[in-house]
């Protein structure tokens, strides 16, 4: 399988990054888009990133993938490909904010498993979350911040 990535941002769709994804594809296997944009710590989507995320699958991106908010947002599905809107932080501040760490399962057909491994970030530290009371209440916050997709108990995402 040959992999692609691309990483952008713009306040709109814009058709270099489009045409970028579009090249990409012709010569790999599976394209992610990594996208820098959102409001910092709103894990409200913006239309930009809605509308942009729709952009790139149209141009060929298999999976989308964003950061900047330094929070965690929802996941959505366009055309049975997911959109990852913000992974949230690593280390960046002191704050204590979900994140997660996000596993890609690329089979050979070229289809992608995606699987949220949840984790907190508190005081300049990430840590996986464990046990189930913690993992579930990470899952529920998850899902109500998603749009048209949810997450299991393990952490494998699906469209819904």
């Amino acid at each position: 399988i040959r992999p692609a990535f691309s990483r952008s941002w713009s306040p709109r769709p814009s058709f270099v990054e489009s045409r970028a994804i579009r090249k990409a594809k012709k010569k790999a296997d599976v394209v992610i888009a990594f996208v820098h944009w959102g409001t910092e710590y709103s894990t409200k989507l913006e239309s930009a990133q809605t509308s942009q995320a729709k952009d790139y699958i149209n141009a060929g991106a298999d999976v989308v993938v964003g950061a900047h908010t330094h929070c965690l947002q929802g996941v959505g599905y366009y055309k049975g490909k997911p959109i990852f809107y913000s992974l949230g932080n690593y280390w960046f501040n002191e704050k204590t904010l979900y994140t997660t760490l996000l596993l890609l399962t690329i089979r050979k057909n070229g289809s992608v498993e995606a699987r949220m491994l949840p984790c907190l970030q508190s005081g300049r530290e990430t840590h996986l979350l464990t046990g189930k009371s913690k993992v579930r209440k990470f899952v529920n916050y998850v899902n109500g911040i998603s749009v048209n997709a949810k997450i299991g108990a393990k952490g494998v995402v699906r469209s819904q």
